[in-house]
């Protein structure tokens, strides 16, 4: 008998970051949709992948995210996490990806990594990270980084999914952006 792995658009995730300016330039971006993969079984089906609403939880600091992420991947909410006005905040659907920006450390995505790598309750979870390699750009000033910023760490992380759903979305290795 084969196992059959479906892959749900939009994509539910939780966004890990350290400015609410970044996340509302970035999150928005990812709504439009965007030619991808969905994968079923061995084959790969052409189809579109949507990021409408996929952001259920954004959160802002390394200490939440290691209490927190294991119940939101468990869609129980993030129990007494004051909410923030980014993400869907509709817990009912499991996160399949966690999405951390630049500003968190190579050690601290692998940290979070290690406390909450097969926890997902639909399946494996995408873990896609900003480069360390690469790291944040300097301070952006009062505005934010601004609109490049924001479309380009967007295709980046458009590129990590659809790179994790075309390799069968069964990995929960962390893919650098």
């Amino acid at each position: 008998m084969s196992y059959k792995m479906v892959i749900t658009v939009p994509v539910p995730a939780i966004g890990c970051g350290k400015s609410f300016k970044t996340a509302e330039a970035v999150f928005p971006l990812l709504s439009p949709k965007i030619e991808g993969l969905l994968a079923v079984a061995m084959d790969l089906i052409p189809t579109k992948l949507e990021f409408m609403s996929a952001v259920i939880h954004f959160i802002t600091s390394f200490e939440d995210a290691k209490t927190y992420i294991g119940d939101l991947l468990a869609g129980r909410g993030p129990g007494d996490y004051p909410p923030n006005h980014a993400g869907s905040h509709y817990y009912s659907k499991h996160a399949r990806c966690i999405l951390f920006g630049r500003g968190y450390t190579e050690e601290q995505v692998k940290e979070i990594h290690s406390l909450h790598r097969g926890k997902g309750v639909d399946g494996p979870v995408a873990w896609i990270a900003g480069d360390p390699i690469v790291g944040p750009p300097p301070n952006p000033g009062p505005g934010g980084y601004g609109p490049e910023f924001a479309e380009k760490a967007t295709e980046s992380v458009k590129q990590a999914l659809s790179k994790w759903i075309e390799n069968g979305a069964q990995s929960e290795e962390i893919i650098w952006y």
